[in-house]
């Protein structure tokens, strides 16, 4: 049929306009999922879990009213059940976990945080992340987290104070607290962080402020000490970046026990915290 021949008819121009109108529709509603936006998703949308375990987002985006209408509550007690579980007896707060289950409705964390200021997010800031020293320390920080239901944001300073300074401002208003692994930041910065999130400090000993640090006096005295028994004359020191605290302690720990027991202490370095280092020290 021409063009021409859709004015002969108004009854049949009024079915193809119609036509044309519901093929619109269907292509405007194709483009909106392959989008993977939908105008008119509440905050709370869930995720359903695809075979390969990863997250797709729903043809039927489920929201809490769904969830209530399953369970045979109201939406505000499905949100304080998932909120506030405390708040809810465990009899219904069964039944509701039980109907988002079977819908397949998730939490979205970050639009629970916007009423509650839970996040259930820490953020784990490194130095270096390939130093084979923090391996245990992030695997412990991710366990710890996890078994009180957090998460852990792990950021990488690459031994850079500028860097670690921006990632932290990038994060602390997502997350509800700070580890901070030996940082390379001033004693003045940490304590702004400290202001804004509960912030606790490994490596580095801050007034104030919550760390966890190794005694390396003691430890640096006593093995100087055992090479002194061992029959050494002279000791060196093989350095760590430049920037750390706790290596500085280390090297003033080495000296004084040097002095006290009579032996020559010498500075190498520094040279890369990794398994490989940075060639031979300097």
């Amino acid at each position: 049929m021409s063009d021409d021949e859709v004015g002969d008819d108004p009854v049949r121009d009024d079915a193809v306009r119609k036509d044309a109108t519901r093929v619109d529709s269907v292509r405007d509603e194709a483009v909106r999922e392959e989008a993977g936006r939908d105008d008119g998703v509440p905050d709370d949308a869930a995720t359903v879990p695809t075979a390969h375990g990863a997250p797709a987002k729903a043809r039927k985006n489920v929201t809490i009213y769904d969830v209530a209408r399953l369970a045979g509550v109201a939406p505000s007690t499905v949100s304080r059940a998932f909120a506030r579980p405390g708040r809810v007896n465990a009899e219904t707060a069964d039944r509701i976990r039980t109907a988002a289950a079977e819908l397949g409705y998730r939490v979205n964390p970050l639009a629970r945080a916007l009423s509650t200021s839970k996040t259930h997010m820490l953020a784990l800031m490194i130095s270096d992340v390939t130093n084979p020293f923090y391996a245990d320390l992030i695997r412990g920080a991710q366990i710890a987290a996890s078994e009180v239901d957090y998460t852990v944001v792990l950021a990488d300073a690459r031994e850079s104070h500028v860097l670690e300074r921006e990632g932290l401002e990038r994060v602390l208003p997502v997350v509800e607290g700070i580890v901070i692994g030996s940082s390379r930041m001033s004693d003045s910065t940490l304590q702004m962080v400290a202001k804004q999130k509960p912030t606790i400090v490994l490596n580095r000993h801050l007034v104030g402020i919550p760390s966890v640090v190794t005694d390396n006096p003691r430890g640096m005295r006593r093995a100087v000490e055992h090479l002194g028994q061992l029959g050494h004359e002279s000791v060196t020191y093989v350095a760590g970046p430049e920037a750390s605290w706790a290596d500085g302690m280390r090297w003033r720990a080495m000296r004084e026990a040097g002095l006290e027991l009579h032996l020559h202490t010498r500075r190498a370095g520094p040279v890369a915290p990794t398994v490989e280092g940075a060639g031979p020290p300097r």
